[in-house]
């Protein structure tokens, strides 16, 4: 049992190292002829069409090889993880820290998070709400999701807008920028939370920031290389920035043996002799 709220969020920490798993912390973009880079300005619900023409197609994610590096201070973790995504059901993540023995594992649903810590033999059951207090970056489903999907449309539940927006977008510099309102961020209460989404001509995403609506927790997601899986392009490099309850944090991904469309499998069980953090 946790003397204070200071000692839970120390050992949420603590927890979130050894997972790297919101570290990791958009479905896939399928390959399609470049866009006309000549047009340099659309309208919302033009974006909107091109990003939907990179949204289907993808009903399972499995990366068979992640690559984690954790600056965090003067602390650096070097891990490696795998991930399993049925989409907009469950994802599984699970993070190896040494010898390829398994550190941790996380299954997530629509409105439930499990977390299993097996160098501390602990374990979290409970809501997205519950977990933002002890986590340093609480987030949601479609966040986890998005963020290895690479797609704007899966990441951001209210980019629906876009469709009957006749707004004029241009394109700066070769990537065209969009902010909207949004609460991307689970189990904190506050006003809307900002989003700045910027794609390039082939309306890819290269950039998110996230801010709370309280400005108290900020995040920058940057997409490096892409690579073709079955006719969809996902992500290979990811760099992440973040800064919670005063305490940042940089992260960079590669993620390979990427396989879609495949059948899976998403195994949770606690050893009895684990003991829950209690919310």
């Amino acid at each position: 049992m946790f003397r204070n709220k200071g000692d839970i969020i120390k050992c949420g920490k603590s927890v979130f190292l050894l997972l790297g798993a919101y570290s990791f912390l958009f479905v896939g973009c399928k390959v399609l002829p470049p866009v006309d880079t000549r047009i340099r300005q659309y309208k919302g619900m033009e974006i909107y069409d091109e990003i939907m023409l990179r949204n289907h197609g993808i009903k399972t994610y499995s990366a068979g090889r992640v690559l984690i590096n954790i600056v965090d201070d003067d602390q650096v973790l070097n891990m490696r993880g795998a991930v399993r995504i049925n989409k907009d059901s469950v994802i599984m993540i699970s993070v190896s820290a040494f010898a390829g023995i398994e550190a941790a594992r996380i299954k997530l649903t629509s409105d439930s998070v499990k977390i299993i810590d097996r160098i501390n033999n602990i374990y979290f059951a409970g809501s997205y709400e519950d977990s933002g207090r002890f986590l340093p970056l609480p987030v949601s489903f479609n966040f986890v999701q998005g963020f290895f999907f690479a797609s704007a449309i899966n990441f951001i539940d209210e980019f629906e807008y876009l469709s009957e927006d006749e707004r004029i977008y241009n394109f700066e510099n070769e990537l065209l920028t969009v902010q909207i309102k949004t609460n991307f961020f689970s189990g904190v209460k506050m006003n809307y939370d900002l989003a700045r989404i910027s794609l390039d001509p082939d309306f890819m995403v290269r950039n998110i920031d996230l801010l709370s609506g309280d400005k108290k927790m900020y995040a920058s997601l940057n997409y490096g290389s892409y690579n073709v899986y079955d006719g969809f392009s996902l992500p290979e490099s990811i760099e992440m920035y973040y800064l919670s309850h005063n305490l940042p944090m940089k992260a960079t991904l590669r993620i390979g043996r990427i396989e879609l469309n495949r059948d899976l499998t998403f195994p949770f069980s606690v050893p009895e002799r684990y003991r829950r953090i209690e919310n």
